[in-house]
């Protein structure tokens, strides 16, 4: 199983190179991993 931080980091890089914008943002909630989420823009 892949990464999930190498599976956002595709996911971000392919919006990208179709155009469109994307913000990665990460949140660390009282723990040593934190989580990433990547939201696009039209």
């Amino acid at each position: 199983m892949e990464n999930l931080d190498v599976m956002v980091l595709r996911q971000l890089r392919d919006w990208r190179l179709d155009g469109r914008r994307a913000m990665l943002a990460t949140v660390v909630a009282g723990s040593a991993s934190g989580r990433s989420a990547v939201k696009s823009t039209p």
